[in-house]
């Protein structure tokens, strides 16, 4: 008998007298996205710090903004919206 198992689902072991030819192929399938899966691991754990470290600088940012707020200057009032309007016609070949 084999000594380690090929994979361990649920508490249960797997070895390869185990597998019939039905199930060889999707315990191959498995123990490749499983290598796969575990070969991106690192990159995903440094993806996700990365995304925390921009949300983080995103609130950093507004409540720098909030706090510059009330220190400038007040925006002057327009007397009256300006509104813009122009017409656009189709041009006929």
């Amino acid at each position: 008998m084999e000594k380690e198992p090929i994979m361990t689902i649920e508490g249960r072991e797997i070895f390869e007298h185990d597998l019939s030819t039905v199930s060889r192929p999707v315990v191959e399938e498995l123990v490749g996205v499983l290598n796969e899966k575990q070969a991106l691991l690192n990159e995903a754990q440094e993806a996700a710090k990365k995304v925390n470290h921009f949300n983080s600088l995103i609130r950093n940012e507004n409540l720098l903004i909030e706090k510059l707020r009330p220190m400038l200057p007040e925006l002057p009032e327009e007397k009256e919206p300006k509104i813009i309007t122009k017409t656009v016609s189709k041009k006929e070949d």
